[in-house]
């Protein structure tokens, strides 16, 4: 008998090859898995040393800056003054890299269940008292009132500034080489009057139409800002201007005659590669690329008159620029997050949209964050001030309540403005620099403080005001008393139309009280220093919310001038505190 052959194992081999491929896509899988999350660390653990790095230099920049702020004495004939230039790069926001790390990023989620345990507890109060859900929100439209006034008074401020401003300088800027040209002064009288319509006209504005707080510090915040940017451009511009020659030909020039720094052949472009002294390349439109990709924020002078300024001014200037920037350029600086003009900053390749919103949700957030840690913590406590009467205890008391909801609402305003606001427009125009603040929480003197908690502002004051005192041989001392009075005074004058009322308090603590802790702390450098900065700004905080909330409702209830009272009884009604007044027991 025949036996048959048995028929070969077709699905074992099958299937143990199929397993076998599996397996190796697994294996496969996971090693890129394994290889993403090395080269995930390894990036992460460059970028943290280069920041490190980057941090560093700027660290010691600003000790640099510190020691020579140590200096008060007036410089001698001759004597090279190191002045620093601001030199715009392409970089984060410090909370934009820190929200990156998972544990900072916890600290934010913590934030946004405050605010959503504020709303709950605004709304389970209304529904247990009034038996219905409703997050009143009527004191947040009423701060906000009046948008049509505030909208018509931005677009004039705007008009005014893009077509005024512009036209007349490009006019002074072509012309003044002729004969029969119209003297520099009468220009400069015309630009001061420029400048003092754009000051008188929002001002008139605001006390015409008795706008509300919000809608106040709007107007005078557009103000303030127009007329910061436009005393930029006309200040580096003019340089420029004065400098800039008719020429026929573009044969070769020499672009830095007096130091013999750069030199240039035939004709050269805005965007022209300038070697630099520096240990880097520098652009003729202001901008500066290091060797590394660190890159200090500013540029030392020389003869008083920095590199970049000579380089920026010849290429412009010398060299077929004109002596007028295009108005394109002009416009950018506009919406630009920046008071410092420059005809080009670094960019980013395109508008990441999601950004922009993800920032424009985040100030509406903080909008009403504010407006309930407002509503509270606030309200309750200074509602029935007129029934009340004002003591000693009393204050204290209040203060010390105040403390908590005050530093938070100053978070708040800084996360909202310095951060999210700024963001979203630097993302909107593509702007790279993005460094709008510097790690001001860690500080340890007041003086870095003051340096890192705006720095866009804190730019507009040195390159305008401490750096241009100094160019006149102004002593240090009267050039930082300078910057910090003006500071002081225009932090009053926006709270005190705001409020409809002067009561210098901000004034004191921060151009007074301020300027003495910059010498107190020093070069702080021990925990204990950050300690009392931090402590002072507790209290500095609630002092400002107790005195300004109990003058606000004093105000509101208390006796006002009539309709026959005097122009002086109107004016001291302004300046006479009536919490003080009002209802005071000693």
């Amino acid at each position: 008998m025949r036996v048959g052959r048995e028929p070969p194992q077709v699905d074992d081999h099958f299937g143990a090859s199929l397993d076998k491929e599996m397996n190796i896509v697994r294996l496969r899988h996971a090693a890129q898995k394994v290889r993403a999350e090395f080269l995930g660390q390894l990036d992460g653990h460059l970028e943290g040393l280069l920041d490190s790095f980057v941090g560093e230099l700027e660290k010691q920049s600003d000790q640099d800056e510190l020691n020579a702020n140590d200096s008060d004495q007036r410089p001698k004939q001759g004597e090279q003054k190191q002045l620093k230039e601001k030199v715009f790069i392409a970089r984060e926001s410090l909370l934009t890299q820190l929200l990156v790390n998972k544990n900072i990023r916890t600290i934010y989620n913590i934030f946004v269940a405050m605010l959503i345990v504020f709303v709950l507890n605004t709304a389970v109060y209304e529904y247990i008292e009034n038996g219905s859900i409703k997050l009143n929100v009527d004191m947040l439209l009423w701060q906000f009132g009046q948008f049509p006034v505030v909208l018509s008074t931005w677009c004039i401020m705007m008009m005014w500034t893009m077509i005024v401003t512009f036209v007349l300088f490009q006019y002074w800027a072509t012309n003044r080489h002729k004969r029969n040209r119209v003297p520099d002064r009468v220009w400069l009288c015309i630009y001061i009057a420029s400048q003092l319509f754009m000051c008188v006209f929002p001002l008139r504005v605001v006390l015409s139409h008795q706008l509300p707080p919000a809608s106040t510090i709007i107007v005078i915040a557009e103000q303030l800002r127009l007329i910061m940017k436009t005393h930029s451009f006309i200040r580096e511009n003019v340089p420029r201007a004065r400098q800039w020659k008719p020429r026929s030909d573009s044969a070769e020039a020499d672009i830095l005659q007096k130091n013999g720094v750069v030199r240039t052949i035939g004709h050269s472009s805005s965007n022209a590669y300038l070697r630099s002294p520096t240990n880097g390349h520098l652009r003729g439109n202001g901008h500066m690329r290091s060797r590394s990709d660190g890159c200090p924020r500013f540029l030392a002078h020389a003869n008083g008159v920095s590199v970049a300024s000579q380089a920026r001014l010849a290429s412009n200037g010398e060299s077929g620029g004109g002596p007028c920037p295009d108005f394109s350029h002009f416009l950018y600086f506009l919406f630009a997050p920046t008071l410092i003009y420059r005809d080009r900053y670094p960019q980013t390749p395109k508008i990441r949209w999601n950004v922009v919103n993800t920032n424009l949700l985040q100030v509406l957030a903080c909008l009403f964050y504010t407006y309930y840690t407002f509503e509270r913590f606030c309200v309750p406590v200074f509602r029935n001030f007129s029934q009340e009467k004002l003591t000693l205890q009393r204050l204290v008391l209040c203060v010390f309540s105040c403390m908590l909801p005050g530093t938070l609402v100053l978070i708040l305003a800084f996360f909202a403005i310095l951060h999210s606001w700024m963001n979203a427009f630097a993302e909107m125009m593509r702007f790279a620099d993005r460094q709008f603040y510097k790690d001001w929480w860690n500080c340890k003197s007041y003086a870095n403080y003051y340096r890192t908690w705006n720095i866009v502002v804190h730019d507009w004051l040195y390159t305008y005001i401490y750096r241009d005192f100094q160019l006149l041989r102004i002593r240090k001392s009267i050039s930082m008393i300078a910057v910090f009075v003006i500071s002081a005074l225009v932090h009053e004058y926006v709270l005190s139309l705001a409020f409809g009322f002067f009561f210098p308090v901000l004034m004191f603590l921060f151009g007074g009280v301020g300027f003495i802790f910059i010498f107190i702390t020093g070069k702080g450098t021990s925990n204990l220093h950050n300690i009392f900065v931090w402590l002072s700004l507790f209290m500095g905080n609630g002092i400002l919310m107790c005195l300004y909330s109990q003058e606000w409702y004093a105000r509101q209830h208390c006796r006002a001038p009539t309709e026959n009272s005097t122009l002086w009884d109107a004016a001291t009604d302004l300046v006479v505190p009536k919490s003080f007044f009002c209802n005071w027991q000693p």
